[in-house]
């Protein structure tokens, strides 16, 4: 499936607004401004992954210069602890930007994870999975 950049773009303006509206006031008020942070994101279950574009997305919507390492791509099977991304910017961006990041990840983590799951069960029958919308 194809994903169109401009509903993306809004889809996470959308939530943005819902999550943090004019901004991240705590982050912003004990973070210093040039503080740059380095770090991974980790996956808490085993599963298939999906969104890590979309996360990478939403970290560069707050830091443009932010680094994203992938180390698996979207549809690889992880285990419990499996280091997803390596990433490194802005503290406040990483800060503002994670929760969305991670939300858009894990719930289509958690779709693919299901589907892969429903695949399996049909799994050497004439029965097919398919998305219908």
């Amino acid at each position: 499936m194809e994903l169109n950049l401009f509903e993306l773009e809004e889809l996470i303006d959308r939530s943005l607004r819902e999550d943090i509206g004019t901004g991240d006031l705590t982050t912003n008020s004990i973070v210093a401004p040039d503080a740059v942070t380095y770090g991974y994101i980790m996956a808490k279950e085993g599963g298939v992954v999906a969104g890590l574009p979309i996360a990478e997305l939403v970290f560069r919507r707050f830091d443009p210069a932010f680094e994203f390492k992938a180390l698996v791509r979207d549809g690889d099977k992880v285990r419990p602890g499996s280091i997803l991304a390596e990433i490194a910017g802005q503290t406040r961006a990483i800060l503002t930007g994670e929760r969305l990041a991670l939300n858009f990840l894990r719930h289509m983590s958690g779709i693919a994870t299901r589907t892969a799951g429903l695949v399996g069960l049909v799994e050497g029958t004439s029965a097919r999975i398919v998305d219908t919308r």
